[in-house]
């Protein structure tokens, strides 16, 4: 189940999640996927008119390998056609880049050891 969530509900993976790279923003949606009571990963999204940004999509190191990474990522573009976005970007780890391709997203800025990417047209 996946319910929207605080900072203050993923205090302690910051640090866990900081080294893979998250950076956090008090303006991101955040959302929890929750199996049974534990929470496995969380994901986040700003949103501005017709344009959203994924951020901070982390599976939990004990949790990872089980599909809980694309669970999310699918829930977050549903969420964003049902809100008539039409454009969603990423900046993307070595970790998460290749399912953000497999979705159709393409690279438009490439940074030491990130890339950013965009989906159009929803």
């Amino acid at each position: 189940m996946i319910n929207e969530i605080t900072l203050d509900d993923i205090k302690d993976y910051y640090s866990e999640a900081k080294r893979s790279g998250l950076l956090f923003c008090k303006t991101t949606k955040l959302y929890g996927l929750y199996i049974g009571n534990d929470l496995v990963g969380f994901t986040g999204i700003i949103f501005n008119k017709n344009k959203a940004t994924f951020k901070n999509h982390y599976v939990i190191d004990k949790h990872r390998g089980k599909g809980y990474f694309k669970q999310m990522f699918i829930f977050s573009i549903n969420l964003c056609k049902n809100k008539g976005i039409k454009v969603i970007e990423a900046v993307c780890t070595k970790m998460s880049i290749n399912t953000y391709y497999d979705y159709g997203f393409k690279p438009v800025k490439r940074y030491k050891h990130l890339v950013k990417v965009r989906y159009e047209n929803l």
